[in-house]
């Protein structure tokens, strides 16, 4: 599918929903970015992230970015995988009191974790955190995400409330 072709089919919000997604890696951010509204960032981050218009864009995104820096996403996993053996590979150096040198084996469990947390991500396995602003003012009501509760104070909630 041609560039021409596939930004037709894009709205400009969207066009730039993709570029700020591609700069950030954040799909709430980018919405926000591309100027949707606070209250429906996450949901349009979410909706957009599944069309399969704007996964490609993206993509191709992505593609002219490797093209041009010579630097990939393969790359940057191979030098995580590279980290991860080094990590492995890591060694205790122990002389003894007769000067023998004995080297103990010793692996950074924390580099090769972290290396492996960043390959995780990279491939998209981690879903990003989400947060959820609560409010509670002094009249009894409670605010969660946009819904919100009424409280009473001594009464038990029916069913419907609960």
């Amino acid at each position: 599918m041609t560039k021409q072709k596939q930004k037709k089919k894009l709205t400009p919000k969207q066009e730039k929903f993709c570029r700020e997604y591609y700069l950030l890696c954040n799909g709430t951010q980018a919405a926000l970015n591309a100027g949707y509204s606070k209250d429906t960032a996450y949901s349009i981050a979410c909706e957009n992230l599944k069309k399969p218009e704007i996964k490609n864009y993206i993509a191709e995104l992505r593609k002219e970015a490797e093209e041009q820096f010579y630097y990939s996403r393969s790359m940057s996993f191979k030098k995580l995988e590279d980290v991860q053996q080094m990590a492995l590979d890591n060694q205790f150096i122990k002389v003894t009191k007769d000067g023998e040198v004995i080297t103990i084996p010793k692996p950074d469990l924390i580099a090769y974790m972290k290396a492996e947390e960043l390959k995780g991500k990279m491939s998209g396995l981690y879903e990003p955190e989400t947060k959820q602003e609560i409010n509670i003012n002094c009249m009894g009501n409670i605010k969660i995400g946009g819904q919100t509760l009424n409280l009473r104070v001594g009464k038990k909630p029916t069913p419907k409330e609960e």
